[in-house]
């Protein structure tokens, strides 16, 4: 026996307001909407894998590279019509070329900049290496040269100082030699020759040089010694001749 309908089902609405239809349509309604939740849910769950919406994943992508990749990966994953046939692991890979496409350059130019970045430390750290190694250089090279000045210098003190006693040396033997000196005139002539050896040596001179110089001295020395016993036997000569004159 075919049931008919019951009076009164024709028109009648459901819950949400729809027409109840016949039962089948209703199955078919809801399979529907089932599979896409279910697609919907799948795309969301490969987009959180792939890219994610947290900062945690992919740190260094900007926001709105994140965005672009989640509404491409959307768009693709959406136009496929039998999705939920698919084993997840191509959707994933699908995912990953969109999310490589568009990360693939910002990561490419962060690498970049990354190791320019690096590049100028290490020439920087090698600049300052560099520089503390010639400023290590330099005040080695300035002590080298103080120690250097300072021994020449002390060398060259020393050698005039032996001059110096060599000229003395030879200038005593002289003044003892000339036994027309008193002690007080030797003193003088010593000490005077002594005086200009110390200020006109410089140490380098050799001993034939000191000689001369000393011999020089006590020649200027002696004639000076010569021209005052002169005058000053003119001077008694004069007084004598000046006396008798008054005696007269």
């Amino acid at each position: 026996m075919v049931r008919g309908r019951l009076p009164g089902c024709e028109g009648r609405s459901g819950p949400t307001g729809r027409p109840l239809g016949r039962p089948e349509e209703f199955l078919r309604r809801e399979a529907a909407e089932r599979r896409a939740r279910q697609r919907r849910a799948l795309i969301q769950s490969v987009k959180e894998d792939v890219v994610g919406y947290g900062s945690s994943q992919h740190p260094t992508i900007p926001a709105e590279v994140k965005a672009e990749a989640l509404q491409e990966i959307e768009r693709k994953l959406s136009a496929l019509s039998h999705i939920d046939e698919l084993p997840r692991r191509e959707l994933v890979q699908i995912a990953e070329g969109i999310r490589d496409r568009l990360f693939r350059p910002v990561l490419e130019a962060q690498e970049t900049a990354r190791q320019r970045a690096q590049a100028e430390q290490d020439e920087a750290r090698q600049r300052a290496r560099a520089d503390e190694e010639a400023r290590r250089r330099a005040k080695i090279e300035e002590e080298a040269a103080r120690q250097q000045a300072e021994a020449a210098a002390q060398e060259r003190a020393e050698a005039k100082q032996r001059l110096v006693e060599r000229g003395m040396f030879f200038a005593d033997r002289e003044l003892r030699a000339d036994p027309d000196l008193d002690p007080g005139e030797r003193g003088d002539i010593r000490t005077w020759v002594q005086s200009v050896l110390k200020e006109e040596l410089s140490g380098a001179e050799s001993n034939e040089e000191v000689n001369d110089l000393v011999n020089d001295l006590l020649d200027e020395a002696f004639d000076e010694d010569n021209d005052r016993e002169e005058d000053e036997e003119e001077a008694d000569d004069l007084d004598e001749g000046e006396q008798d004159a008054d005696d007269d």
